[in-house]
């Protein structure tokens, strides 16, 4: 999967799909918003548009390190 390099080339007629490509992204490779979204049973199978992707709340940004597997911390 290749995400868009360059946010500014983002428009109203790519904007759904390229966060549906980011929420698929995040919930591949973070393991705690995955754990979050399973636990409200949103996956990339049923998450089909963008009002559905989930947020993660503040707290897990405060508790967790949400970042990619295999990734470190800048």
């Amino acid at each position: 999967m290749q995400l868009i390099d360059n946010i500014f080339l983002i428009d109203d007629s790519t904007f759904n799909k390229t966060a549906l490509e980011v929420f698929r992204f995040q919930f591949q490779e973070v393991e705690i918003y995955r754990m979050f979204c399973e636990s409200l049973k949103r996956t990339p199978a049923t998450v089909t548009d963008v009002e559905h992707i989930p947020f993660l709340p503040i707290d897990f940004f405060k508790n967790y390190k949400v970042i990619k597997q295999r990734a470190e911390p800048v």
